[in-house]
Order: structure tokens, then C-alpha cells, then sequence
């Protein structure tokens, strides 16, 4: 990078990478899975001009906030997403990237300070009427010296005893013929080399299957597993994922080699079921594990302990337990347990990402959680998970069930799993249109009361001030 800057605006202030050369400038942010909050990039265009920016290499939303050569913000696009195209046509000098949210509450005019950085001076074009005066008295100078040659040799022409140069000869001679000169063949040209062959999108999806294939079977290598699978390599805005498969048969799934070491990890210290163990003073007794965690039930029942891959431990209130809001036994429990629990028959529920809400509880986390409370344990931010809850809604309006349940388990088979999968991938791109199409309805109507409004704005000022000018006796 070309240096780096502390950006300033309105009491914000970001830790920028500075980019101001082609290649710093086409790469961006492109590829980066995440960067720290309150940091970013500060693109430099060199002078002001209308920009693009696209958002196709991106792997996280980001705000963008436009700058003009006085430093002075003159647009700001907020939470765009990977695989969008933002463009700003009031002339721009710079234009920042940081993370999304982070923008919120910054105005056009708002004042930008830059600090550790000097801009380079703008570069500039030439101007072709400049040029041409430039080179005009010049020009005329040439064009008054062919006039005066001409005249000259006019006025003061060749005398009889000339020297004639070679190949002239006067009038009465017969002039010689000029010699010939021998005819050469054109030089052989080599022949062009084939441009290569351009990537169908065919073979650009097939690179890209086999080069992930070849790093989850490096990842088992290292890790002494058998790979199984790659999913979401196809979309270049997600994060593919890896399965394997350990000796003992465990299915595992992990984003990278420090994650399936780490579920390796807490898999092979995994006691039996009714193993008993002490954390935090307290008595805990397992109930059962995954690669993902190790789940134990304290002495009463009312508490369940997860001790995660990651080495961190989570505490939750046991959704069976009958304190609990949710538990069958309490009067408001008419929701489903997940994993190894019983369901109670006929309950609905919606999936917001991981989580499963009912009854103002997320039942896998055993958190409250409603469509303006988040699930601490989401990885969504609050909008995301406002935005998600009511597309989810939309797309579910009287809940989700799930199909037969297989030795106290959901889903039985994969094709179920699959199947399920592409169910509610489909309700959401259908409930994501609905809402597309209202809000071009309600862009076209906002865009039509404008002008209405502008219009008659317009009508009225001019009414008011061709009547005071009445009034006032002013012709």
C-alpha cells in the first residue's frame, strides 16, 4: 500500500491503508474476509472525477463515504453488499471503505480531516487550444518563409550557365531514363502465436471445484482424516465449506485447518455419557457430544454446560427443565426441542439462520430472541437479523415444521437434509422478491411525489413573489 492515514469525520475516526496507484486502486478491499472496526481504505483518484465502485471481490458489507478534493463528504452508500455496483457522479477526489455501520450518521458536507497522509497535487489534462497557440507563431513563421521562397524564385530565376542537377536536362535534350531498381521480395512474417482460449464459465466453476477439493484433501492430510466433500465453492461471496470424516466415523465440518483441529481436539478427550465433571465449583454430568461441543447437565437439572472446539465454555438454562419458559411442562411451552430432546406435537417455529425461534426463545441457544431482540449466539448483526426475521416471516407465515424424526433426530437421511435446504433457500429468494418489487413501487412513487412536489414548490414561490411585487406597486 501506499502508506497509511487517520481519517477523521464528524468524531468517527478510522485507521486507513492509503491506495492511489492502478494496481492498489483495481485490488481494493477484493478477497479480504474481514478487517478490523474502525479501519478501512482510503482510495486517492489523483483528481476529481465521477467513480464506480463495485463490490463483486468483496467478502463482507461495507459502508462507503464520497470525498471531493475540499474534504468535504459529498455522498455516503451504506451496508452495501458483495457483488454490487455503486456509483457516485458528483466529482470525487478520494472515497472510503469501512465496515458496515460504521458510516451511520455521517452527513454530505460533513468536514474530513486526513492525518499522516499529503494528497499528491491533482493531475491535470492538456488543453488542445492551449497546445495549438502554443505552436501558431511558429506555424505562421513557416508559412511566411515558403511565401517568400516562392516569390524569390520567381522574381530571380536560374541563369543559363547553371549547374542542373543529375538526372534534368533542358527542354531540347532527351532526358535518360531513371535506372530501375531490382524488385525485392516483402521479408517473411512469422506466423502470430494463438491468443489462448477464453475460460467458459463451465471450466472457470471447474478450476474452482478442483482447487478447493485439492485444499480439503491437504487440510485432512495434515490433520490425519479422510475428506469428504466441499459445499459453497460454487459462489465466490461465500466461504466454502470443508466435511470430513474421522477414524471413528464422526462427520466433522470446519472452514479451515485450525477449526477441524480444534473439534479433533475436543472429540478425542470426549468422556462417555454419565461421566461427571467440575467446572466453575459446580457438578456437571455429560449428556452427550459432537465435534462441535460436549454438552453436560448440572446436578438439578436446571442448567446445561457446552464446552465449544474452540476451548471456550457457554452456559445456558436447560429447556426441559420446568423453570424453564419453554420446557413442555410450563404453561407457555408449545415449542419444539431440537437435537436429542422430544418435540411436542403440532409446534411451529422459524429458522433464522441457526437459530430457532418460538415463543420469544431461540430453542437452540436458549436465549430470548424476537424479531427486534437478537440471539446473542447469531453471527448476524442486528439489522441482518431484523432484515432475516422478516423475510423468514414472509416466507414462512405460519411457521416451519420439520418432516419424521430418525432415532430422536432431524433430518434422517441426506437427501431430506438436501431437500430441506433447497426449500428454504426457495421461500426466502421468493419472500426477498416480494419485498424487491415493493420497494421499486415505493421508489417510483417517492421519485413521482418529487417532482410533484418540486413543481408545485416552484408554482407557489413564483405566485407569491409576483404578488408582492404587486403589492408594492413595482412594475
Amino acid at each position: 500500500m501506499s502508506g497509511t492515514a487517520l481519517v477523521t469525520i464528524s468524531g468517527n475516526q478510522w485507521s486507513v491503508s492509503v491506495a492511489n496507484t492502478p494496481g492498489e486502486l483495481q485490488a481494493g478491499l477484493g478477497g479480504v474476509a474481514s478487517i478490523p472496526a474502525s479501519t478501512g481504505m482510503l482510495f486517492d483518484l489523483g483528481s476529481e472525477k465521477a467513480v464506480t465502485v463495485t463490490t463483486q471481490p468483496m467478502l463482507f458489507n461495507i459502508d462507503i463515504i464520497f470525498i471531493n478534493q475540499a474534504l468535504a463528504v459529498v455522498g455516503v452508500s451504506q451496508n452495501i453488499a458483495p457483488g454490487y455496483q455503486v456509483t457516485e457522479n458528483t466529482p470525487v477526489r478520494f472515497f472510503l471503505e469501512v465496515n458496515a455501520g460504521e458510516a451511520a450518521g455521517i452527513q454530505v458536507g460533513s468536514q474530513v480531516t486526513l492525518t499522516g497522509y499529503t494528497p499528491p497535487a491533482p493531475t491535470t489534462t492538456t488543453n488542445l487550444a492551449d497546445t495549438m497557440g502554443a505552436f501558431m507563431p511558429l506555424f505562421i513563421m513557416f508559412v511566411f518563409f515558403m511565401v517568400m521562397r516562392t516569390i524569390t524564385s520567381r522574381l530571380f530565376p536560374t541563369r543559363g550557365g547553371a549547374q542542373l542537377p543529375p538526372r534534368y536536362a533542358p527542354v531540347s535534350q532527351t532526358r535518360a531514363p531513371a535506372p530501375t531498381r531490382p524488385t525485392l521480395p516483402p521479408p517473411a512474417r512469422p506466423s502470430p502465436t494463438p491468443a489462448p482460449p477464453a475460460k467458459t464459465a463451465e471450466r472457470e466453476l471447474e478450476e474452482r471445484r478442483v482447487e478447493f477439493e485439492n485444499k480439503g484433501k491437504e487440510m485432512a492430510r495434515q490433520a490425519g482424516v479422510e475428506f469428504v466433500r466441499v459445499e459453497n465453492w460454487q459462489s465466490k461471496s461465500m466461504f466454502p465449506i470443508y466435511w470430513f470424516r474421522d477414524a471413528k466415523g464422526n462427520n466433522i465440518r470446519a472452514l479451515d485447518l485450525e477449526e477441524l483441529k480444534g473439534k479433533l481436539a475436543i472429540l478425542a478427550k470426549h468422556h462417555s455419557v454419565g461421566d461427571k465433571i467440575t467446572y466453575q465449583g459446580e457438578e456437571w454430568v455429560e449428556e452427550y457430544s459432537t465435534a462441535e461441543y460436549t454438552v453436560y447437565l448440572s446436578a438439578d437439572g436446571k442448567k446445561r454446560l457446552y464446552e465449544n472446539w474452540d476451548g471456550s465454555w457457554d452456559v445456558y438454562p436447560n429447556p426441559q427443565s420446568p423453570e424453564h419458559p419453554s420446557s413442555p411442562e410450563n404453561e407457555l411451552g408449545k415449542v419444539m426441542h431440537v437435537g436429542r430432546t422430544t418435540t411436542q406435537s403440532g409446534a411451529k417455529f422459524w429458522h433464522i439462520g441457526a437459530c430457532i425461534i418460538s415463543e420469544g426463545l431461540c430453542i437452540e441457544h436458549g436465549y430470548p430472541a424476537s424479531e427486534n431482540v437478537r440471539c446473542p449466539k447469531s453471527e448476524m448483526t442486528d439489522e441482518e437479523w431484523h432484515a432475516a426475521y422478516q423475510l423468514v416471516k414472509e416466507a414462512f407465515p405460519t411457521g416451519q415444521e420439520h418432516g419424521s424424526w430418525v432415532d430422536g433426530w432431524w433430518p434422517g437421511t441426506w437427501e431430506e437434509a438436501q431437500g430441506a435446504i433447497a426449500h428454504y433457500e426457495h421461500s426466502m429468494w421468493n419472500a426477498y422478491r416480494k419485498f424487491e418489487a415493493q420497494s421499486y413501487r415505493m421508489v417510483a412513487q417517492y421519485a413521482n411525489s418529487r417532482d410533484k412536489a418540486i413543481y408545485y414548490y416552484r408554482k407557489y414561490v413564483e405566485r407569491e413573489y409576483e404578488r408582492g411585487r404587486q403589492m408594492a406597486g413595482v412594475r
